[in-house]
């Protein structure tokens, strides 16, 4: 199975359990299918002779894999300007293993202590910059 036929699997079974309303998150899908929704319901109420668009499931699919590329290429540009950072700047990535040695001392990462790494973040930022 190719990635695209992986990931249209994935978003159809997305779109099946949000339909049945068996899970909701906050999230551009959930956004689609909040926006069909209250549609059909403006349809409904009004029996309007004039229908308005909502996205399509093959649509939705095609904005997903968009999003899917376009923030898989930036990360991994991003991740690679990083990685050229500290390997061109010894002191730099010195310094963050230092912090993340004494910040994350007994091996157990949690989301409290990668809030601890401000250096880190700090380069990170501007790396983003």
């Amino acid at each position: 199975m190719d990635s695209i036929e992986y990931t249209t699997n994935i978003v159809n079974q997305v779109l099946a359990r949000r339909r049945q309303r068996l899970e909701r998150r906050n999230d551009f899908i959930q956004m689609m299918i909040d926006h069909e929704d209250e549609i059909k319901d403006q349809e409904v109420g009004q029996q309007s002779k004039s229908l308005r668009k909502t996205l399509s499931d093959k649509e939705i699919l095609s904005q997903a894999l968009v999003f899917l590329i376009a923030g898989y290429e930036t990360t991994s540009v991003l991740m690679s300007f990083f990685f050229y950072v500290m390997a061109t700047e010894p002191v730099i990535q010195e310094k963050i293993y230092q912090e993340i040695r004494q910040e994350i001392e007994d091996d157990e990462v949690t989301y409290e202590k990668l809030n601890q790494l401000q250096y880190l973040d700090m380069v990170i930022n501007e790396t983003l910059r």
